[in-house]
């Protein structure tokens, strides 16, 4: 036991950058956008400008933070987390005490036993408390993420429901209801929740 203890560890590969993932995914699947449909990292890397905008809650200084954000450690796997819920598992003694939550260990779409991940935009939406069912008090339908409400709290930051954003006219979306269900069907090519 003393020896397998002093055996060096396997050396770790870094995880490959975003353009080598792309083009590797998109010659696996016969297509770039058969990869973004079949695979989080590949989703994620092309829709995440329009996505990126709606994933925020208001730090402490009243500034429109990012609550997602891409695992930060280049020798672990790629997967998304969330900020608030990553730091606080770690205070509170890792990811274990966040009830195995993928985003408090960056590891939401994480590829598992090699297989592809869709992106699973609803799921991002209701993790931070943006899915329309969560946000109206009249009509709640999806239970609050209180875990990380309560996360984004602790460090001085506010829930956010809803951000409005301008339409492809420049002009505001007519309504929060529509225009997210706007985004969703948008970035949801006819997969239901799976872009």
């Amino acid at each position: 036991a003393a020896a397998a203890a002093a055996a060096p560890a396997a050396p770790v590969r870094p995880r490959s950058t975003s353009p080598e993932h792309a083009r590797r995914c998109a010659l696996e699947v016969g297509s770039a956008r058969e990869a973004q449909r079949l695979c989080a990292r590949c989703g994620w890397l092309a829709n995440r400008e329009r996505i990126l905008p709606r994933l925020v809650y208001r730090d402490a200084s009243g500034a429109l933070v990012h609550w997602v954000a891409e695992c930060p450690r280049a020798e672990q796997p790629w997967g998304l987390g969330c900020i608030p819920c990553a730091e606080q598992a770690r205070r509170s003694g890792g990811a274990a005490s966040a009830g195995g939550c993928a985003f408090a260990c960056f590891g939401f779409g994480r590829a598992a036993g090699g297989r592809r991940q869709p992106l699973l935009v609803k799921a991002l939406l209701r993790h931070g408390n943006h899915a329309a069912g969560q946000r109206s008090e009249h009509q709640r339908i999806i239970r609050p993420n209180d875990a990380h409400r309560d996360a984004v709290r602790v460090f001085g930051g506010q829930q956010v429901d809803w951000v409005e954003l301008p339409g492809p006219s420049g002009r505001a979306s007519a309504s929060p209801a529509t225009a997210l269900r706007e985004a969703e069907d948008d970035m949801s090519p006819g997969l239901g929740e799976v872009l």
